[in-house]
């Protein structure tokens, strides 16, 4: 009954935002939970942290997410609740794209850096947006792009048919992504909030989910997540 009221007396842009509204109360009330938690797992002398993790648990690392799996459940647009310089490395693979840019994005990255001990390592992994640019363009080293796309990484989906509606899908993947990285853009970033010795890094099995790879069956030594290595000066 409830539904059938707000259809008929409210628009749906209406009902999206009140959903969103609802969402948010929920991201605050764990967010308030989660700085509580996090005070019990300060202190460490070697912590690592793991942003963004999902369901992807890592050991030695604390976890951090909304995902219920999560060892700290944050909403990572909000002030990081560790000191600054008390970890030695931070680490996120496929979540700096879910925030806009450039604030949320940029914020993000300047509370990585401070809480970055001197000489502490900043690792990250995003989509390499000069891969579909690339491959829709015609260069002939990613003309295979398409085609492993939407047969392992893109869900069976009745519009994704035609070279543009791949990219787009790629460029925002429904409307989760909310930015697209290439190097260069990454590497300012990164700079712009005081890290340096920014350099790109090969896919590391021993640290990296093989499910974010998207390894071309091509060419093994090609991976469409763009993995990027900073320090702390």
């Amino acid at each position: 009954m409830v539904k059938k009221l707000l259809r008929q007396y409210t628009t749906r842009g209406l009902r999206l935002s009140l959903r969103n509204v609802r969402t948010e109360f929920t991201i605050n009330w764990l967010h308030q939970a989660g700085e509580r938690r996090a005070h019990n797992l300060r202190g460490g002398e070697d912590l690592k942290l793991h942003f963004g993790c999902g369901s992807n648990i890592k050991a030695g690392y604390i976890n951090i997410d909304l995902d219920k799996k999560a060892d700290l459940r944050l909403d990572l647009r909000e002030p990081i609740p560790f000191p600054t310089n008390s970890c030695s490395m931070v680490y996120s693979e496929h979540f700096l794209e879910h925030l806009g840019y450039p604030d949320e994005a940029i914020f993000f990255l300047s509370e990585c850096s401070r809480i970055l001990r001197p000489g502490g390592l900043f690792s990250v992994g995003v989509p390499d947006t000069e891969w579909p640019i690339r491959a829709y363009a015609g260069d002939p080293y990613y003309a295979d792009w398409f085609q492993y796309v939407v047969e392992h990484g893109y869900p069976k989906s009745q519009w994704i048919t035609t070279k543009m509606e791949c990219v787009n899908y790629s460029f925002r993947q429904g409307a989760e992504h909310k930015f697209a990285y290439d190097f260069e853009t990454l590497k300012r970033a990164l700079e712009t909030v005081g890290l340096s010795e920014v350099r790109r890094r090969n896919f590391d099995p021993s640290l990296d989910s093989e499910q974010s790879r998207f390894s071309l069956e091509s060419d093994k030594t090609k991976c469409t997540t763009l993995y990027v290595d900073a320090n702390k000066p």
